[in-house]
């Protein structure tokens, strides 16, 4: 999951802008749309691509996917989306508050997969109740646009709840002016935190919605057969080894990535100190 945090920096204090990679969640996003809609990709492509869209609509409307807090002497690099500052509420402990967040406050904890029966009807329950708390009718303005133009401006919406909910008042339980320490979140904290993680889980889902619409005519027709033709294991031999060689191939890309990202870093802060432009 190194992928799905934007790193929107929110800065308290007097320090330099920070370096953040171009390489984020609303990119992600913008990759899977571009790779279900383009010309000659096959099904193995866009149901990958599919995937990989489901999960990161959800990761772009959680705000610490999008924000990290700097603050001198105590985060200089970042809070790396809250994970670096530990938790605790009603005698529960998080090592991340990023984590506190991913359980959208304490209201919906981690569930083991795979979901049994009892599990299932729970989630179609809660979301039903979501749906009743918040209409799609309340969200019309945020469901004008939902292809990849609007990707960014959701990590901007994240981003803006970061700074307005998750870090507000934050420094009466988790820090101080010098060191970190691990506090107890207030009751009127948590219930921001459920109030605004409900309304992120259901603007995700109607915007997550409009966007497989919209995406309809781009998907093969995938209709089950009951049969499977004499040369199928081999074609699935086949596959495999190509799927296997072509995950080697997206490593490697995203390796080279990251060292030319590294680099664009040292550039940047190089600049800083000599005044001098990057020339990335």
């Amino acid at each position: 999951d190194a992928l799905p945090i934007s790193d929107i920096p929110y800065i308290i204090g007097d320090m330099p802008k920070p370096w953040t990679p171009s390489v984020n969640v609303a990119w992600a996003l913008q990759q899977s749309w571009a790779a279900i809609t383009g010309k000659g990709a096959v099904k193995w492509t866009k149901a990958l691509a599919a995937r990989l869209l489901v999960h990161f609509v959800g990761d772009i409307h959680q705000p610490l996917h999008c924000t990290s807090m700097y603050k001198p002497i105590i985060f200089p690099d970042g809070d790396a989306g809250g994970n670096a500052i530990p938790c605790c509420y009603n005698q529960t402990f998080w090592h991340e508050l990023h984590a506190l967040w991913d359980d959208a406050g304490t209201r919906y904890p981690y569930m083991p997969f795979p979901l049994n029966t009892f599990r299932r009807n729970q989630l179609t329950t809660e979301a039903d109740e979501l749906m009743t708390m918040f209409p799609e009718s309340v969200f019309e303005s945020e469901l004008v646009n939902t292809g990849p133009d609007a990707f960014p401006v959701w990590a901007n919406e994240s981003h803006n709840f970061a700074v307005s909910v998750v870090y507000r008042n934050l420094t009466q339980f988790a820090l101080n002016n010098v060191t970190l320490l691990s506090g107890e979140a207030p009751p009127d904290y948590i219930r921001a935190a459920i109030r605004t993680s409900q309304r992120q889980l259901t603007l995700a889902g109607y915007r997550l919605k409009h966007a497989l619409l919209a995406l309809d005519a781009h998907f093969p027709d995938l209709k089950e057969t009951n049969t499977i033709p004499s040369w199928g294991v081999g074609v699935v031999v086949v596959c495999s080894i190509l799927f296997v060689f072509n995950m080697f191939l997206i490593i490697k890309w995203y390796k080279e990535r990251a060292k030319r990202g590294d680099n664009e870093k040292i550039a940047y802060e190089r600049s800083l100190h000599t005044g001098l432009s990057p020339n990335l």
